[in-house]
């Protein structure tokens, strides 16, 4: 049996050198969590093993500067990540080997500073603090302290958001280009993370506080988070963004495997395809499996396609997660061109727009080519209607992207719960199906069906 290996399309590679977390909330282990949440490949370098619990940190052992320096040498020079993380880091001789191996790095490297765990035991020896920030700051894309931690490398103390900017200002001078100062630590009813970036912008985010007896692995999340995103080329700015929604859910789904601390959830603050976080990943899990089905590339048309998943309420293109490009078809197969984004889909994205006027329940939708045989499949397994482009009055034809919208509307007045709407094409415009459903595996279960009797008809 020939292996069929996949190639890397759309999954890229981030870099996590942390301390090993026993409980697996944070640390080594929660990043490996986070990435694979968010569809990025975990390498992973560690620098101390610690024995803990959701109580406690019983002991840290550092592991020695040379092999923390091969670790990281090992990826750079056969897997290059796209970003990198830096945790746990215990002391100033593992700090100088471990930026000496990152010189060689090609790509944005964050950086937290993490002085105490969760349960408030010293992870970084006092004397390692200032080698810490003034050793990796001519490296970093971006460094985010927690409040407790952005004190004690500022010397500002923190109480409102004034002080944060100060602080901020002060961790910038000394070498860090964008400064990110997480809030949970402080705060009553809000919690405000505040990123500073080396142009001086700042931005704020407030959240309502959530009612919980701490979390351990939420500041572990929200860098890991922000590594992620910045791997897959989100600006800093949008990365922020995510990662503050990202820990937020992870937060609300924190639940206790023991007597200490609940521990935050990173793998279910994805699966909530109400927010812009669910929905972006639902559809590139949907995509990627798409790259895995055979035959799929016969259904794909000479146009193109594209998958799209809209947010609850959406009203724009900009709400509605796709393919940026297209996926398009390679020999028998396939393939996305890149990953996805909000906003990436202006046809089917106004497809799904306009038929969430008429059931806001079907959120999903794939185009797919249109043939003889395509319609008979169709109208054999599923509810269909259909409109014709050469119908359309003069004002739509010649407004790009209202044809789909228009044809849409036009089809679901025929036939309101159609899982199907296809048009038979005009002069110079190709014929095409649609297949919609609630979110994304909905509209892929459709197609399967389709593709299946393609195959054997």
């Amino acid at each position: 049996m020939t292996q069929n290996i996949r190639p890397n399309s759309s999954r890229c590679i981030a870099l996590s050198i942390a301390g090993s977390d026993s409980s697996a909330a944070a640390g080594i282990q929660g990043d490996i969590k986070t990435f694979s949440s968010l569809g990025v490949y975990a390498c992973t370098v560690v620098t101390a093993i610690t024995a803990q619990n959701t109580l406690k940190i019983k002991e840290v052992v550092p592991i020695a500067p040379s092999l923390v320096s091969d670790q990281v040498l090992s990826i750079l020079e056969d897997t290059p990540p796209k970003a990198v993380k830096i945790g746990v880091i215990h002391n100033s001789p593992t700090i100088k080997a471990t930026a000496d191996a990152l010189k060689l790095a090609r790509c944005p490297i964050i950086l937290d500073p993490i002085i105490y765990s969760s349960t408030r035991a010293k992870l970084l020896e006092s004397s390692a603090l200032i080698d810490l920030v003034s050793t990796f700051a001519p490296l970093l894309h971006t460094i985010t302290p927690n409040i407790t931690e952005a004190e004690e490398i500022s010397g500002q103390r923190i109480k409102n958001l004034e002080d944060a900017s100060k602080a901020a200002k002060g961790i910038q001078k000394l070498g860090a280009r964008n400064v990110i100062i997480k809030g949970g630590h402080a705060g009553k009813d809000l919690s405000t993370d505040y990123l500073l970036l080396e142009n001086g912008e700042e931005i704020r985010i407030a959240r309502r506080r959530i009612k919980i007896e701490g979390s351990h692995g939420s500041g572990c999340n929200f860098s890991a988070a922000l590594t992620a995103f910045i791997a897959q080329d989100f600006s800093l700015r949008k990365s922020f963004e995510l990662a503050n929604e990202y820990t937020n859910s992870s937060i609300q789904n924190a639940y206790r495997i023991g007597r200490g601390l609940p521990v935050t959830d990173p793998i279910f603050a994805v699966y909530n395809n109400s927010c812009r976080l669910g929905v972006m990943q639902r559809t590139q899990e949907a995509v990627d499996y798409l790259e895995s089905v055979e035959d799929l590339g016969e259904l794909i048309p000479e146009t193109q396609s594209n998958l799209v998943f809209a947010l609850e309420g959406a009203k724009t293109i900009g709400d509605v997660a796709g393919v940026k490009g297209r996926i398009v078809r390679i020999g028998s197969r396939a393939r996305p061109s890149t990953c996805v984004r909000f906003g990436s889909s202006y046809h089917v994205a106004s497809a799904v727009l306009a038929y969430q006027l008429f059931n806001p329940e079907f959120r999903s939708a794939m185009n797919i080519k249109y043939n003889s045989k395509i319609k008979n499949i169709c109208r054999s397994k599923f509810s269909v209607s259909y409109y014709k482009r050469n119908k359309e009055p003069k004002h739509i034809r010649y407004k790009e992207g209202k044809t789909l919208m228009w044809g849409v509307k036009e089809a679901l007045r025929k036939r309101p719960a159609a899982d199907i709407i296809c048009n038979t094409g005009d002069f110079g415009k190709e014929a095409m199906t649609l297949i919609f459903g609630h979110e994304p595996f909905d509209v892929i279960n459709k197609l399967s069906i389709i593709l299946k009797n393609y195959k054997n008809g």
